[in-house]
């Protein structure tokens, strides 16, 4: 999710500059990079709560295997 939200932002940011370019509009550069900048922000967050969620639950699983095996034995 968090990868195409950045990809999404990238593509997005340029298809609106190049429209306020194709059309002559001066002056909205800045505040379209802002807009967009926040947007891959967002994008980076969630990948980085996907990463995190995923290594924790590998953690645990690790654990739980761990702690099975010493069961057995």
């Amino acid at each position: 999710m968090g990868l195409f939200v950045c990809a999404s932002s990238y593509f997005t940011y340029y298809d609106a500059i190049s429209s306020a370019h194709n059309q002559h509009i001066i002056g909205i550069d800045d505040p379209l990079l802002q807009i967009y900048l926040a947007y891959g922000i967002v994008g980076v967050l969630w990948l980085v709560l996907g990463i995190f969620l995923a290594a924790v639950s590998v953690r645990t699983l690790i654990k739980q295997a761990n702690r099975d095996s010493q069961l057995r034995l």
